[in-house]
């Protein structure tokens, strides 16, 4: 779905070896698409979106460190 716009760029992306993502979106504040990648759960949304770069990360990396997951960063090129 993301991926049939021109304009759409993935930088990086991150995975962990457990089924956490509901936990890792919850815990997650910034800002956020509503209501995406979350039909099948509570969750306001699964996809987030940010400006800034270096924040985003380390409010992922936060997110994935206070569920106690371990956390990779693979980068695109």
């Amino acid at each position: 779905y993301l991926l049939g716009s021109n304009k759409t760029k993935i930088e990086s992306f991150y995975k962990s070896e457990s089924d956490v993502e509901c936990d890792i979106a919850q815990s997650i504040n910034i800002v956020e698409k509503s209501k995406f990648g979350c039909s099948d759960c509570s969750c306001s949304s699964h996809l987030f979106y940010s400006n800034k770069e270096e924040e985003f990360e380390r409010v992922i990396q936060d997110s994935f460190e206070l569920n106690s997951v371990s956390y990779g960063v693979e980068l695109v090129d």
